[in-house]
């Protein structure tokens, strides 16, 4: 047996494992841009956090589904894309938000279709140059 043979396969075998990653966050991001909707919603109040401010708000348009009981009737969401655009409470703002994860609030019109492409690439990039190293190894 070849003494490279055994770290060639095992780097092309992470390498595909790296890519099909790649493939699942490609997918998961297209899904999630495909939940999102455009809501009005009502601000209630920043809060303030290292990374930047979070704000509060409140649904007031139709389009996302009713909150689960025991939940609290206001979410929590970092503004992307907004510029240097702030809010004051109690201001009605159409957003673009993904209901299943409501992190993020965007301007109509200006969620990401991939908004995980970092992520997305950078396993690519790994995955492919693991199979290629595997190759090259086994030349």
């Amino acid at each position: 047996m070849n003494a490279v043979l055994v770290p060639a396969i095992a780097a092309m075998g992470i390498g595909a494992l790296f890519l099909v990653y790649s493939a699942y966050f490609a997918i998961s991001s297209m899904r999630e841009y495909r939940r999102r909707v455009t809501v009005a919603v009502e601000m209630l109040g920043a809060l303030k956090l290292d990374a930047g401010p979070s704000w509060r708000f409140r649904v007031v348009g139709e389009g996302v589904p009713p909150r689960p009981e025991g939940k609290p009737e206001w979410i929590a969401s970092t503004p992307r894309k907004f510029g240097d655009r702030t809010f004051t409470p109690g201001e009605i703002v159409r957003v673009d938000l993904d209901p299943g994860y409501p992190g993020f609030i965007y301007p109509p019109g200006g969620y990401p279709p991939c908004r995980m492409w970092p992520a997305v690439a950078v396993t690519a990039v790994a995955g492919l140059g693991s199979v290629l190293a595997g190759l090259l190894l086994l030349d």
